[in-house]
């Protein structure tokens, strides 16, 4: 099992429409490769953990960093996996319009240091453990029967 963590600079803004619309291609093509892993949008920057079989997910990587949807795409960290972190979604999504940040630990700190010129080791440190509280809240959200 393999995982990327990694974050990039969107070449338009996307709506709340837009990417669930794209979402539901992109957990179709992730199911058939065994691809799971959690996408956060916000203010223009995505940040995304792939995680499955290495070569499916080396391969995934390939080609979202040649996507002219965004730019800048920077990688916080790569990993072998005993097994997955997100095996309930082929690619969970949460709106992040749709969440209590400040309940999310690092959200803030993390969006708000997007676009600074900082090391991905900076980053990556903030990146993991939000992501990880963003999976808890969407689970919550889940149980709730939203969003």
């Amino acid at each position: 099992m393999y995982q990327i963590l990694y974050m990039s600079q969107a070449a338009k803004s996307f709506n709340e429409s837009e990417l669930p619309e794209m979402l539901t291609r992109f957990r179709a093509e992730n199911h058939s490769r065994e691809i799971s892993g959690l996408l956060a949008y916000h203010n223009g920057c995505f940040l995304q953990c792939i995680e499955g079989p290495d070569i499916a997910v080396h391969d995934l990587y390939a080609h979202i960093c040649r996507d002219a949807r965004h730019y800048g795409v920077l990688t916080l960290y790569e990993r072998n996996l005993p097994e997955r972190e997100f095996p309930d979604w082929s690619m969970g999504y949460i709106p992040t319009t749709k969440i209590d940040t400040d309940r999310v630990a690092g959200f803030n700190d993390f969006f708000s240091m997007e676009k600074e010129s900082k090391p991905a080791s900076a980053k990556a440190e903030l990146a993991y453990p939000m992501l990880e509280a963003m999976r808890d809240e969407l689970l919550r959200m889940q149980k709730r029967g939203s969003p």
